[in-house]
């Protein structure tokens, strides 16, 4: 294998890592994610982060609503 096929450059940090750091993404046409592991877990906490008091209320106002369903 050559060099630049076991190398991939993360578009978040800039930072050339091997192709072992990237999640795989099938649909990519290199089949790896753009973003790094250490990136792409740092963004999905961020998200969470962000949306984790919206999806709480979200979820208890549809116990509310299906409370039968729910129970």
């Amino acid at each position: 294998m050559h060099e630049h096929d076991t190398l991939r450059r993360c578009t978040q940090c800039n930072e050339v890592k091997s192709t072992d750091d990237f999640f795989r993404e099938p649909r990519s046409p290199s089949g790896l994610a753009s973003e790094c592991k250490v990136c792409k877990r740092a963004s999905n906490a961020r998200s969470y982060q962000r949306f984790s008091e919206s999806r709480r209320a979200a979820v208890a106002a549809y116990q509310r609503v299906n409370r039968d369903a729910v129970l």
